[in-house]
């Protein structure tokens, strides 16, 4: 920073480079490292990160942790630039948990979340059908902040017509969770819900899906502002994915399509992420290939979509695409959110074939629309992205750290 007596520079971004990792920072002021995640060695692959109304933020690593089978951390802020990190759990593994997927902070700050283990009659018999989680501080006064959390194993999927491998992703203001899952009563997925009575969870199976025109493999759900269920899954009209609404009734709950996805390059196909405004209009990302009208996946150059259901009857609309960030053989989004002003922000990644293989030859987070995107590089991947209520943006990486790019991290972005 500032000058050299023969010559004058100015500094336009950060970079850091390695033999594997390329990462650049478009806002070196605006993007703030928070924690590198470099001390857990292994096949971890951070999550994203989840925020509770103090600010705290919760998140899990697969396979760190005492017993080296997942891990469940929290970040307290401070002025410092690295935040204040607490081990809460260490998974146990087999029958007792493994591979934590992410977390969600529900109400009064109790954390849920899904992992492998549970009962073992899945598949060939020696799979786990995978099991929900709670965690929260111990009933005692803790003299340390170091103290650990407990950590309770709520339900545990049985397979067959039940629920298998799920995760839990909402909840409601009575504190029941809602989630999705594979299985089911036709092996498409389902949507499930649990219900807390007497220091004990039921699970109740509010849908199976058909993977016909009322769709299958759901791949998100969320509480509407309404009160409904929205979420997104494959199958539909046209076999390439569905938005969808369940509304509670006196028998249940009653699903209606919203949108059919035809697979082409004006709609996409396979949709991911949903997510809603405090308007209450819904934003989501699809894949679609543009020179063949098909949908992405390998050996297709394609793009991915991001889109828009407006609640004001405006139907759906494509608002961007991810070619702008990364002009890759093949690339797509990967999470989405909006903060609470509604600036929409997104993750996307590119993959890169040649002679050697292929890999994430472009990987980029930045807002929507914008063709320049916060962070961006080679060869690392993005989490789940969250924003808090004054409007700063948080995710993970699994390398790219500022202090040493080989290493994950948890980064802020405040604009």
């Amino acid at each position: 920073m500032g000058t050299i007596p023969s010559e004058s520079f100015t500094i336009l971004g950060s970079s850091t480079t390695t033999t594997s990792t390329v990462c650049y920072f478009a806002s070196p002021d605006g993007v703030r490292w928070l924690y590198d995640l470099g001390e857990f060695t292994g096949s971890n692959q951070p999550s994203g990160v989840a925020i509770d109304p103090a600010g705290s933020l919760y998140g899990t690593l697969s396979a760190a942790g005492s017993y080296a089978q997942g891990l469940l951390y929290k970040l307290a802020g401070g002025a410092s630039p690295n935040w204040f990190f607490t081990s809460l759990y260490s998974f146990l593994g087999g029958s007792n948990g493994s591979s934590p997927n992410g977390v969600m902070v529900g109400p009064e700050g109790v954390l849920y979340g899904a992992a492998a283990g549970g009962i073992q009659n899945c598949g060939n018999g020696s799979s786990y059908c995978g099991l929900i989680y709670q965690a929260r501080p111990g009933p005692a006064a803790c003299a340390s902040a170091l103290c650990s959390w407990n950590e309770t194993t709520i339900y545990e999927f049985t397979s067959g017509t039940d629920a298998a491998g799920g995760t839990v992703t909402a909840f409601d203001s009575a504190g029941n969770l809602y989630g999705i899952s594979g299985g089911g009563a036709y092996g498409a997925g389902a949507i499930f819900e649990l219900t807390p009575s007497q220091g004990s969870w039921t699970e109740k199976i509010l849908y199976s899906f058909t993977g016909g025109n009322d769709g299958g493999g759901p791949s998100s759900l969320l509480m509407g502002r309404d009160g409904n269920l929205y979420g997104t899954a494959g199958g539909g009209l046209y076999q390439e994915g569905v938005v969808f609404q369940f509304v509670p009734s006196a028998g249940g709950w009653t699903e209606n399509v919203l949108y059919n996805f035809s697979g082409g390059a004006t709609d996409g196909g396979y949709p991911g992420e949903l997510i809603q405004d405090s308007h209450g209009n819904f934003y989501g990302f699809s894949e679609c290939d543009i020179t063949g009208g098909g949908c992405g996946g390998w050996g297709y150059w394609g793009e991915g979509l991001i889109f828009e259901l407006s609640s004001s009857g405006g139907g759906f609309n494509v608002i961007y695409n991810s070619i702008d960030w990364c002009p890759s053989q093949w690339s797509s989004f990967s999470a989405l959110t909006v903060d609470p002003t509604g600036n929409l922000y997104a993750a996307a990644a590119g993959y890169g074939c040649n002679q050697n293989g292929c890999n994430y030859d472009c990987t980029a987070v930045g807002s929507v629309p914008s063709n320049t995107p916060l962070i961006w590089g080679q060869n690392f991947v993005f989490g789940n992205l969250t924003s808090d209520a004054k409007g700063n943006l948080y995710g993970t990486t699994d390398t790219c750290a500022f202090g040493n790019p080989t290493d994950g991290m948890v980064w802020q972005y405040s604009p």
